[in-house]
């Protein structure tokens, strides 16, 4: 488990603290991680919550991850409802060092930026993963 709190920095007109908890977890082939943060900026406090899982195997590798924050730094989302994203994915090995992958995304938004994003966007990404060999 990892906790870092109490992380100042300057963000958008002013300064603003942060503070994250993680717990990540490995059992067999599987890989999960959930993550908690919050960002406290001008007297409001944002949350988010990340959620991820990859099956591992000589073969490829399967993930999953799912994520909710808070954000009001999207033009038309200055109340900070919260936005969502599922992704699912694969990745087939060709060899030790790389792979061909692809994932597709789902997002939900907040009506307020609707106008700009849709009901309900999503994103696909194809991809090539190289692994540098280990020293």
């Amino acid at each position: 488990m990892r906790v870092v709190g109490g992380g100042h920095g300057a963000g958008h007109g002013g300064s603003e603290t942060r503070a994250s908890l993680s717990l990540a977890r490995s059992s067999g082939a599987w890989q999960s991680l959930v993550a908690l943060g919050q960002r406290m900026h001008q007297g409001t406090t944002h949350h988010a919550i990340l959620l991820e899982s990859a099956n591992i195997s000589e073969r490829g590798t399967l993930f999953g991850r799912a994520e909710w924050v808070q954000n009001d730094e999207l033009p038309g989302n200055s109340s900070g409802k919260p936005i969502t994203k599922l992704t699912l994915g694969a990745v087939k090995n060709l060899n030790q060092t790389t792979g061909i992958g692809a994932s597709l995304s789902m997002h939900q938004t907040p009506t307020a930026l609707r106008p700009v994003y849709g009901t309900a966007p999503w994103s696909a990404n194809i991809f090539l993963r190289v692994r540098t060999p280990r020293m």
